[in-house]
């Protein structure tokens, strides 16, 4: 009896996740970026070639409008929407079957907002029993991720003005590390201050505020969502509003160093790191800069290693791949730069406006306007694979999204303005 009890045992052990966990392979895309804030995917074996008639759609729904990128935690996925002009909505689907689970709405009022038609812009971010939003209008919520209640919930403009000049809402994901929460407020209402701040991840209690007196005179709004990086042995908050990096250590919030950049009013790409001590920072159309960390934890230095020249930044973050960087110049380029250098080694000139990408499996998965584009990520030459336009409606804010396509558990998932599409990712 006993060895039957036993054998059952190790066959409980040996039996794989997915019987128990429903369709769970591959990896998740947990928030903004992905697991790692790199926007890379672990994923392979992934396709690298399209039929005439387009990727095999899994399944697709209908969702009000929204900019938000999906994510994804096993198989649930987490987005939001704008559901009115008073309305905005967390929705859970399940990421295998696009059925919803649980759709969370509560009221909101959009006022002084650029592009509301575009509704929430910031990414969620999903923990194993919480997932974290970002309103248009500062709405920061926590819910439980498996029933959508409402654990606590805060309104970020009414705390803490913004300044409003231009202003497009809050275009910030929340970033979740150590028990807070760490949200990117931008300037304060009367642009004397830039602001960071971390909550409490359990109660949404104020941890640490972080000002500082803004210098630089612009109507663009600060609109980045911040990394994690380890400095000298403690984790630390990087974020640049205005151009200015800043590295805050994680757990009080105060600022260890910080780099002006020598040019750029404002930077929207999140840092993206560089091995333990190097980051990639791109101020809005501006040469995108190569800093190091270097010195001791007593005397820190940054300096650079290198800069871009008449290649402006866009958007969206690059991404590195076999010693390139892969990103988007002025929105409506796509570029691969020497990592080493920074010297430009191809460009590819029809991008969109809304164009981002993803990398996996040694592929750029790009979506551009109503175009899904899977193309080598390699340094020598631009190699397009495979390219399918879909067939959306025109003559409205329809396919603009300027949403990043995200990779998890074999799958892609497209989202366009009022449309999320999940296709089959493997071969």
């Amino acid at each position: 009896m006993k060895k039957a009890i036993s054998l059952i045992l190790l066959l409980f052990i040996l039996l794989p996740a997915s019987i128990f966990c429903g369709e769970k392979s591959g990896s998740d895309w947990r928030h903004w970026l992905g697991n790692e804030y790199d926007g890379v995917s672990k994923e392979t074996g992934l396709i690298d070639t399209l039929p005439a008639t387009g990727p095999k759609i899994l399944w697709r729904v209908p969702l009000k409008i929204g900019w938000s990128a999906p994510v994804i935690y096993d198989n649930l996925l987490f987005v939001t929407s704008m559901e009115n002009r008073e309305t905005e909505a967390v929705t859970c689907l399940d990421a295998f079957s696009g059925k919803i689970k649980w759709k969370h709405e509560y009221p909101t009022k959009y006022v002084k907002v650029a592009y509301y038609q575009g509704g929430p812009r910031a990414a969620a971010f999903v923990t194993d029993k919480y997932v974290y939003t970002i309103g248009t209008m500062g709405d920061l919520l926590c819910l439980d991720k498996f029933t959508g209640t409402v654990v606590w919930s805060k309104n970020l403009y009414k705390l803490y003005p913004p300044y409003t000049r231009g202003w497009k809402g809050y275009s910030i994901s929340p970033v979740v590390e150590d028990g807070k929460v760490i949200v990117n407020l931008g300037p304060d209402a009367k642009k004397e201050n830039e602001m960071c701040a971390a909550f409490d991840a359990l109660t949404g209690k104020e941890l640490w505020l972080y000002k500082r007196p803004v210098k630089i005179e612009t109507t663009i709004q600060v609109s980045q969502t911040p990394q994690i990086m380890e400095v000298f042995g403690e984790k630390c908050v990087l974020y640049s509003p205005y151009a200015r990096l800043s590295v805050l250590r994680l757990s009080d919030g105060k600022l260890l160093f910080d780099y002006t950049l020598p040019e750029g009013v404002n930077t929207i790409s999140t840092p993206m790191l560089a091995g333990k001590t190097g980051i990639l920072e791109q101020p809005f159309e501006k040469s995108l800069f190569m800093l190091e960390i270097t010195g001791s934890k007593k005397n820190p230095e940054i300096k650079k290693v290198w800069s871009t020249k008449q290649l402006p930044s866009g958007h969206f973050s690059f991404v590195l791949n076999d010693g390139y960087y892969f990103g988007f110049a002025s929105c409506f380029y796509l570029v691969a730069l020497d990592a080493k250098t920074g010297a430009l080694a191809w460009s590819k000139t029809d991008m969109k406006l809304d164009a981002s990408l993803a990398l996996a499996d040694g592929k750029l998965y790009i979506r551009s306007g109503r175009d899904f584009i899977i193309a080598k990520a390699a340094g020598k030459k631009y190699e397009e694979l495979a390219r399918f336009t879909f067939n959306l409606p025109r003559g409205k804010e329809d396919y603009i999204a300027w949403v990043t396509p995200v990779i998890a558990h074999g799958k892609i998932y497209l989202r366009f303005s009022e449309e999320l599409l999940c296709i089959e990712g493997k071969k």
